[in-house]
């Protein structure tokens, strides 16, 4: 009787939605052109947005405003857009594209166009630096369902080097999107998938990871997908994956695949239009503040289970007792007056638990889900 009590409480914690929920604010509708908009990044030194267009589109950048009226269009000179699917910019304002889209999981020939910022500045035709990869864990083309996990359509930058977010499309769909790195400059080069992140169990459609974005003070990282968001937040910029991370919710579904921050508290993201519903081909602003005025706990007010990876975010007032409690009811863990700042979990199991907090007679018992 205990056992089948327990396996409903279980499937009803993990019924539950996630930790948070923001609304999308619609600003404008995109040009026919950029009705493919596969990209989107902001520069902050012309204050308007890059954007690219995938599959066998031109090879071209599109500069646009907040009103979604094209300001400029650039001409990549010596180069094909066989699947451009992401951009993005490094600390001095240098351009990337990502052309390694791979629905099929049988490209041989993924590139990124790097394009200065001292030739996109002053023409609009330029010559791009190239960077050749492939992935060095991949050796048939295509692998079989259950490994096709290689097309790509998430993309940053950050410490001179670039790091990538895979479309997961293995079948069975096993939830996660891996993680490769490569360096910035021109050459050829072995993507080393270096972390993986578990995004969940499907339908793939809700948990695929479509792009990314990085905060401009290099402290936000977020993958989008076409309802969702993840944020991590604050970033360890050594193992990203290992950052506190929030589930968002957009409330909002379409073929989401442009994202990019303008501020540490704004990110905007672009859909591709669906003529078969008459959905997307939109610019959208999205306000983080809310989000990132929660910690992790009193976000469980709202979803009644956290689901966490390595930290407990505990905000900045005191706790008197801290109790970790297994779903046995042994406690893991016991901690008198604590102030604030992070308590790490990341030498717990995999596993439903009880956070049991005691402050100023106030007494909580929050469960989580250890990842």
């Amino acid at each position: 009787m205990f056992k089948n009590k327990l396996l409903l409480f279980i499937l009803f914690i993990y019924s539950l939605e996630t930790k948070a929920q923001v609304s999308l604010t619609e600003l404008c509708k995109l040009d026919e052109k950029l009705h493919e908009s596969s990209g989107l990044v902001y520069d902050n030194s012309s204050q308007s947005f890059w954007t690219i267009v995938d599959s066998d589109g031109q090879p071209k950048l599109y500069e646009i405003d907040t009103t979604c009226q094209i300001l400029r269009t650039l001409i990549i000179k010596n180069a094909a857009n066989i699947d451009w699917e992401e951009i993005t910019l490094d600390s001095e304002g240098n351009l990337y594209i990502g052309d390694f889209g791979n629905n099929s999981n049988n490209r041989k020939d993924q590139r990124i166009y790097k394009i200065k910022k001292s030739d996109y500045k002053n023409s609009d035709e330029v010559s791009p630096e190239i960077i050749d990869f492939h992935y060095s864990d991949q050796t048939e083309f295509p692998p079989e369902d259950i490994n096709k996990n290689y097309d790509m359509e998430a993309m940053i930058w950050l410490n001179h080097n670039i790091y990538l977010f895979s479309k997961n499309r293995t079948n069975p769909f096993s939830g996660y999107t891996y993680q490769y790195r490569i360096p910035d400059s021109a050459g050829s080069y072995a993507a080393s998938r270096i972390d993986s992140f578990y995004t969940g169990s499907g339908p793939s459609l809700f948990f695929w990871i479509t792009g990314a974005a990085i905060s401009p003070d290099f402290d936000q990282l977020c993958l989008l997908t076409h309802d969702k968001i993840w944020l991590f937040h604050p970033l360890n910029k050594e193992k990203l994956f290992s950052s506190p991370v929030k589930r968002i919710s957009l409330g909002h579904f379409s073929q989401k695949e442009g994202v990019s921050y303008m501020a540490s508290k704004t990110i905007f993201i672009t859909d591709e239009y669906n003529s078969m519903i008459r959905n997307g081909g939109r610019l959208y602003r999205v306000n983080l503040e809310s989000v990132l005025s929660l910690n992790n706990l009193n976000a469980s007010k709202k979803s009644g289970i956290l689901y966490l990876r390595d930290f407990i975010e505990l905000g900045d007032e005191p706790i008197d007792l801290l109790e970790i409690i297994n779903l046995e009811g042994r406690r893991i863990l016991s901690l008198a007056n604590i102030q604030s700042g992070q308590l790490r979990i990341d030498q717990l199991q995999r596993g439903l638990y009880f956070i049991k907090l005691q402050s100023q007679q106030l007494l909580k018992n929050i469960p989580f889900f250890k990842e």
